[in-house]
């Protein structure tokens, strides 16, 4: 069984932890449409550290949604964490976004790049898968 560390910050770290190792033992196929709506899931727990679990969660992984999830699913669900009562889930939200914000404004300059970036997606996701 696992147990888990004491103290709030430790805490949310260790479901940080927990989300991001589930992410990278399941295949792609399983990361993209599983995995995604389990961080988004997280998002509407009543215990804010789960909240600011999720939020964690989806910055670390977001090299591996395609732009479409990202604009699509990821940033709404972002939006409406901006509106959370908690002060700190807030400003994870917010460091979130500005994070995926900047990925879609790349693709926009130089569309380009969204060659490069699902080229890159496939290559993480099947380096992961192995």
């Amino acid at each position: 069984m696992l147990s888990t560390p004491s103290g709030n910050n430790s805490f949310t770290f260790y479901l940080y932890t927990q989300f991001v190792s589930l992410y990278f033992i399941f295949t792609s196929q399983i990361r993209q449409n599983v995995l995604i709506q389990a961080f988004l899931r997280s998002l509407r727990d009543p215990f804010y550290h789960a909240r600011i679990a999720g939020i964690l969660s989806l910055s670390a992984t977001q090299n591996f949604y395609s732009l479409k999830d990202t604009a699509t699913k990821v940033m709404p669900a972002l939006c409406h964490m901006t509106m959370d009562p908690e002060k700190s889930v807030r400003d994870q939200a917010f460091r979130a976004l500005k994070k995926f914000i900047t990925k879609v404004e790349k693709v926009s300059e130089d569309p380009s790049l969204l060659e490069k970036m699902g080229k890159r997606l496939v290559f993480s996701f099947n380096q992961r898968a192995t």
